[in-house]
């Protein structure tokens, strides 16, 4: 298998440490960063930049995955708020403004954000026309 991360492998690194951070997430920021530095210690060389390659990564995907969890949630909002007029063009600008934001920070592919912008507002186009 292919080593990553300064002889981690990345498969056993994701499957050990998707286990063993999935307990921490609700720790403090410093618990948090001393269990990433534990898990990498533990799993192959002690190599600084590996360890703190395993510490970004965790901490971006954590982030990614609050972002991804907004898109979807204001989706969600702009589609249930299809019926009251009010609510359905705040909502949905709202919605596609939090694609874009996640397209802009890398969090999402660009073309994802256009499929998910097109799907919306295809659903509210036939909303008005009904």
């Amino acid at each position: 298998m292919r080593q990553g991360y300064n002889g981690f492998c990345r498969l056993d690194l994701r499957l050990y440490a998707s286990r063993r951070l999935a307990k921490a997430l609700d720790r403090e920021a410093s618990q948090f960063i001393c269990i990433c530095r534990e898990i990498a210690a533990s799993m192959a060389k002690r190599i600084k930049s590996g360890i703190k390659r395993v510490e970004i990564a965790e901490r971006n995907r954590i982030r990614n995955v609050a972002v991804k969890s907004e898109v979807k949630t204001r989706i969600k909002q702009a589609v249930t708020a299809l019926g009251s007029a009010d609510a359905e063009g705040t909502a949905t600008v709202t919605a596609i403004s939090a694609i874009d934001r996640a397209a802009r920070k890398g969090v999402i592919h660009p073309n994802k954000a256009a499929r998910l912008k097109s799907r919306l507002m295809k659903r509210v186009n036939a909303a008005v026309a009904h």
